[in-house]
C-alpha cells in the first residue's frame, strides 16, 4: 500500500514539473518595447491586450498583436517622416533621418578641357567655369530728372538710378528722400505740382519728425517721400528740431481739386491758415520754398544755415504772404 502511494506521488510531481525548452523555443518578453537593435522592433497592427496601435518588440508581437487590423499613418506618419528604431533600448517611432546620398563618380568635360563632378543635394554636375548665368538685363527706359537729365534702370532690382544733385547745393538740411533717390528739404519739393483736371490729384501720407500727416500731390507721384532724421543728402547732416502742432490743428483733407494748374486739398470746413501775412512763416529753417501757418512754424533755434541764395527759394528778398486765407511764398 505504501509502495503504491509513493509511486502515485512521484507521478504527480513529474507531471507538474516544467518541461525543458528546446533549442528554438521562444523566451517570454517581459517588456513589450525592449530591444537591442533596430531589427528587434516592429510597427503595425493592434495590441490585443490594450487595443492600441502597436510599436515594440517583434517577439511580443507574434503572440499578442493582431496584424489584420492596422492604424493608418501610425508607423510612417502622414508625410512619411517616421521610421521605427531602437532608441535607448526601447522600440519607438522617430523622425526619419535624412541620410546623405552618395553621388556617382562620373565626370563632365567642360569646353575649356577641365572636368567637373556631381555635387549634392541633387547630384547635378557642378557648373563649368564661365557657365554662370548672366544677370537679367534691365529695360532701357529713361527717367527724366528735374534738371532735364535722364537716368536709366540699374542694379539687381532694375530701379532707376538716383538723379544727380545740383552742383554746389547744400543738402545738409535735406532729410527727405524722393522717389527718384534725390534729397530735398520738404516732401513738396519732391514733385512738380501740376495738373490739368481734378482727377490728376491725390492725397498721400508722409511721416515727418512730428509724425504722420497728409499732403496733396499729383498722381504722377507713385511713392511718397521718406523722411530720415539722421540721414540727409550730405555727409554731415543738420540736427532737426521742430515745434509740433497738435494733431487736431492739422488740416484734414476731404478731397482734392486742380486749381490754376496746381493740386490743392479741400478741407471741411475750409481751413483758414491766415488773416494777414504776419500769420505766415517760412516752411523750413534753411532755404524755404513756401510758407506755412504760424502754428506749423519749424523750430530753428539749433539750426545753422548757409548764407547763399538758392534758386527757387525765398532766400535773399522773398517773403511770406496771405492770399485767400492761405499762406504763400512771395518770391523776390
Amino acid at each position: 500500500m505504501r509502495l503504491s502511494f509513493f509511486l502515485s506521488f512521484l507521478l504527480i510531481v513529474a507531471a507538474c514539473a516544467p518541461l525543458p525548452q528546446g533549442k528554438g523555443a521562444t523566451q517570454p518578453v517581459a517588456d513589450k518595447t525592449v530591444c537591442s537593435v533596430d531589427s528587434d522592433c516592429v510597427c503595425g497592427g493592434i495590441d490585443r491586450n490594450t487595443n492600441d496601435c502597436f510599436v515594440g518588440n517583434k517577439e511580443y508581437a507574434k503572440n499578442n498583436v493582431d496584424f489584420t487590423r492596422d492604424c493608418p499613418d501610425f508607423c510612417s506618419g502622414i508625410a512619411g517622416h517616421f521610421e521605427t528604431r531602437c532608441v535607448s533600448s526601447k522600440c519607438q517611432n522617430v523622425m526619419r533621418e535624412e541620410r546623405p546620398v552618395a553621388c556617382t563618380l562620373d565626370a563632365k568635360v567642360c569646353p575649356d578641357g577641365s572636368a567637373v563632378g556631381r555635387v549634392g543635394p541633387d547630384c547635378e554636375f557642378a557648373p563649368c567655369s564661365g557657365d554662370e548665368p548672366a544677370p537679367a538685363a534691365c529695360t532701357k527706359e529713361l527717367h527724366i530728372c528735374p534738371d532735364g537729365t535722364g537716368v536709366g534702370r540699374t542694379g539687381p532690382d532694375c530701379e532707376f538710378a538716383p538723379c544727380p544733385e545740383p552742383a554746389g547745393v547744400d543738402l545738409s538740411d535735406a532729410h527727405w528722400q524722393c522717389e527718384d533717390g534725390s534729397w530735398r528739404n520738404n516732401p513738396e519739393q519732391c514733385f512738380e505740382n501740376t495738373c490739368v483736371s481734378n482727377s490728376d490729384c491725390q492725397v498721400i501720407g508722409v511721416k515727418g519728425i512730428c509724425g504722420p500727416y497728409k499732403i496733396v500731390a499729383p498722381k504722377s507721384m507713385h511713392r511718397p517721400p521718406v523722411f530720415y532724421e539722421h540721414k540727409c543728402g550730405s555727409d554731415k547732416c543738420s540736427v532737426i528740431t521742430a515745434m509740433c502742432a497738435a494733431p487736431e490743428m492739422l488740416p484734414v483733407f476731404k478731397n482734392t481739386k486742380c486749381e490754376q494748374g496746381r493740386c490743392i486739398g479741400i478741407t471741411e470746413p475750409e481751413l483758414r491758415e491766415c488773416e494777414t501775412a504776419q500769420d505766415c512763416v517760412p516752411n523750413s529753417c534753411c532755404h524755404p520754398t513756401s510758407c506755412v501757418p504760424r502754428y506749423a512754424e519749424p523750430n530753428c533755434a539749433a539750426v545753422s544755415c548757409t548764407a547763399n541764395c538758392e534758386p527757387g527759394t525765398l532766400d535773399c528778398g522773398g517773403s511770406c504772404g496771405c492770399v485767400n486765407n492761405k499762406c504763400v511764398g512771395v518770391y523776390a
